[in-house]
Parts: structure tokens; sequence; C-alpha cells
């Protein structure tokens, strides 16, 4: 629909703020489209737990909360870009929003948490064959979803970047920011 009130929203992970390639050319996309973009700000994240689970465990309700406040309503269309930990806020806040017209874009989500929120979500997903937070679980997972569409980065670790061959990642990112323009239409 040509005139939608569209909204991007960023859901950074931790450490993995807009200042970051992939969430940084999602934004730059969304200015030149003209649409509206917000990133989520978390008001208390615990990134230093044992694992990374336990981080995403404890700072997850806090998280969506923020994210269920700060997210306004009003718009036709609403397009989530989010990194690793937000994959699972940007999920919860969908799942609380059915009313909403959403287009999710999910960088790197976590393998951890995939049955439980992401699963029969429709999405598309970007995750790297050597991202030890996603693994092989999570591969298996996504390509049994069928209300999933993944892109598989040959190499790319949890910031889809790949230390073996740097053009492979920037590829990757050059069709990454080609799905952020279709998505925005």
């Amino acid at each position: 629909m040509q005139n939608e009130k569209k909204l991007v929203v960023l859901f950074p992970g931790f450490g993995y703020g807009p200042d970051k390639p992939l969430l940084y050319y999602a934004a730059k996309v969304a200015r030149r489209q003209g649409l509206d973009c917000m990133v989520v700000q978390y008001s208390q994240l615990f990134p230093h737990e044992e694992t990374p689970q336990a981080s995403a465990v404890k700072s997850y309700p806090g998280a969506a909360q923020d994210a269920m406040t700060q997210i306004p309503a009003g718009y036709d269309r609403y397009i989530c870009i989010a990194k690793s930990f937000g994959t699972m806020v940007a999920a919860g806040w969908v799942k609380a929003h059915p009313e909403y017209h959403v287009t999710l874009l999910q960088l790197t989500p976590l393998a951890w948490e995939y049955a439980p929120l992401y699963a029969g979500m429709p999405a598309w997903h970007a995750t790297g064959t050597a991202d030890p937070l996603g693994g092989a679980a999570l591969r298996r997972a996504l390509e049994d979803d069928p209300a999933i569409t993944t892109y598989f980065v040959e190499g790319g670790n949890h910031s889809l970047d790949t230390p073996e061959d740097y053009t492979i990642g920037l590829e990757a990112l050059k069709d990454i920011v080609r799905k952020y323009e279709e998505a925005m239409r």
C-alpha cells in the first residue's frame, strides 16, 4: 500500500547497537525511504552473567517491558529488525500484538530460545554457519519451520562477519540491506 504509515523498529543486542553495520544500515534505509524509525532502549541489561543464556534470561523481562512501553500504536505496518538478544524481545513484542501488521527480520537469533519464541512465527532470519550462539540445532529448526525464511552466511560468526574471507561478509551485508529495502517497500 503506497500511503501506509510505517514504523521501523530496531531491537539491538548486547553490545550490538544502532551504530553497528547491520542496524546502522537498517536505519539508513528507513531514513532514505522516508519512514519513521526508532531504537528500543533497554533500561536494564545483565550482559555479564555466567553464560549468554543466563544474561538473556535475566535481561528479557525488563527489555520486553521496555518494548511494550516504547513502541507506539497507530501505524499501518511495523518493520521490526532485531539482532541477537533483540530477536527475543522482538518476537515477544510481535506475539503480544497479533493485531498489528508486522514484517519481522531476525539477525542472528539465539538457539536456546528458539522453540518458545520463534516457532511458527512468520519471519526472515539471517544467521551465520559459524555462529557459536546459533549452532546446528538452530540451523535444523530454522530449515524445518515453514513460517521462516532463512539466509545463511557461510562461515559467518555472530556478527555475520566472515573472518576467513571478508568479501563473503560484505556480500552478505549487501544482501541483507537489499532485504531491508524490500521489507520497507
